[in-house]
């Protein structure tokens, strides 16, 4: 009975030792495996959207003057035309007011934002050179 207890003993040590750097071991390839499959997922994410985007660009490029052309061809369907007239505008003069005002606000969003992009833009082409500097 003590041969017995000791070869169980002797197994329990065994395990003890072995047992943490196995698990180690085989968690750490299935952590490895699931954070390769979620770059790669993020990644694929990514073309998709910039795909997306650039399909929804040009169909909204090709829609908008359709839109507008269908207001002028389609008079029954559309109501006419308010803002764009050779005549000039037919709307409320608030509304008007309102709609100019929200347009230079968004014209000077776009603004502040395409600078704030050309500045970020600059300082990491900075970045870029300083590396390379220090690399050579």
């Amino acid at each position: 009975m003590t041969g017995r207890r000791t070869c169980t003993a002797q197994n329990l040590v065994e395990f003890a030792i072995v047992a943490p750097f196995l698990f180690l071991f085989v968690f750490g390839i299935i952590e490895f495996g699931w954070a390769f499959y979620v770059h790669s997922e993020l990644t694929n994410a990514a073309r998709e959207g910039a795909r997306y985007a650039a399909v929804l660009g040009t169909v909204g490029f090709v829609d908008i003057p359709i839109i507008h052309m269908s207001v002028r061809w389609w008079r029954t369907l559309h109501p006419q035309p308010i803002v764009v007239r050779s005549e000039g505008p037919n709307m409320p003069t608030e509304m008007l007011v309102t709609m100019l005002v929200t347009l230079v606000a968004f014209i000077v969003l776009y603004l502040f934002l395409l600078i704030v992009k050309y500045r970020i833009e600059t300082v990491r082409d900075a970045v870029l050179e300083l590396r390379a500097e220090t690399a050579n």
